[in-house]
């Protein structure tokens, strides 16, 4: 998850994508990449993103050793790889607050769920409070 109107307004990621709750990690680690990793997202039951870590633009262990070369792994981190199509900044509808919007962003109310193939689903996030600078979610 992530807040566009962040992102735009401060032209980088980092506090439009780790805010509280953004960030959706489980309680299972795929460590092994017998297979392939996918993932789906629904909004309100609607699927908008289905993708396969084959998909992936570099593969996991070019990823991993790419990230290796500039900083020290352990155990246990996370490589965040971006995602899949489907969000709503690809298609822009409507404006509001004199910003541009797409009419898949999430709204008050609208539920959210991530899912792993072959792992498990996370706990659905509702949006909340609507604000100039974007939506925020809890998990329901």
């Amino acid at each position: 998850m992530s807040s566009r109107d962040w992102i735009d307004r401060e032209e980088q990621w980092a506090r439009g994508n780790w805010m509280d709750t953004f960030s959706l990690l489980g309680q299972y680690l795929q460590t092994k990449l017998d297979r392939p990793i996918g993932i789906e997202t629904r909004v309100n039951g609607e699927v908008r993103q289905d993708s396969d870590t084959p998909d992936l633009f570099f593969d996991v262990p070019e990823l991993i050793s790419t990230a290796s070369d500039f900083f020290t792994l352990h155990p246990g981190d996370v490589i965040a790889t971006g995602t899949p199509p489907g969000t709503a900044s690809e298609t822009v509808e409507f404006e509001k607050w004199g910003e541009e919007v797409s009419d898949l962003a999430l709204d008050p109310g609208d539920t959210g769920e991530i899912g792993y193939r072959h792992l498990h689903r996370l706990p659905s996030l509702e949006a909340r409070d609507e604000t100039p600078f974007g939506t925020t979610a809890r998990e329901r």
